[in-house]
């Protein structure tokens, strides 16, 4: 890996990126502290767009809305982007929709309104 810039986290490639989930599931069986995933479709983006370059600011307007133990990669490559939220207090309803309205908000205010209307954003709870 090389090094790592302090405003640039590292975005893994899919394959990484599962690796990672799959050792964080052992990680939670094991501590029994849940983690979240988050999920942002960007198909639908790329698709009308057809420019990745709108998909690398989708991933800045992202990255200033978490934190940086948060884990950033391709779940889906170039179609769904997967957030790990790692280290959280706790996983309820309240601080989910904090957690989405705060990433959301964050959009809204750094990206075209049309482009966050073509980015499906979902969570699971493994």
């Amino acid at each position: 890996m090389g090094t790592v810039i302090e405003d640039d986290p590292i975005f893994f490639d899919q394959s990484s990126f599962l690796q990672i989930l799959r050792v964080e599931k052992m990680r939670t069986k094991r501590s029994k502290k849940p983690f979240l995933l988050l999920l942002l479709d960007v198909s639908h983006l790329i698709e009308t767009s057809h420019d990745m370059k709108l998909v690398d600011k989708v991933k800045e307007a992202l990255n200033t809305s978490l934190r940086e133990v948060d884990i950033r990669g391709w779940y889906h490559h170039n179609r769904t982007i997967g957030v790990l939220l790692t280290e959280m207090a706790s996983i309820d309803e309240a601080s989910i929709d904090a957690i989405t309205h705060k990433i959301y908000n964050r959009f809204c205010q750094k990206l075209n309104p049309k482009w966050i209307n073509k980015i499906d954003m979902s969570y699971f709870i493994p």
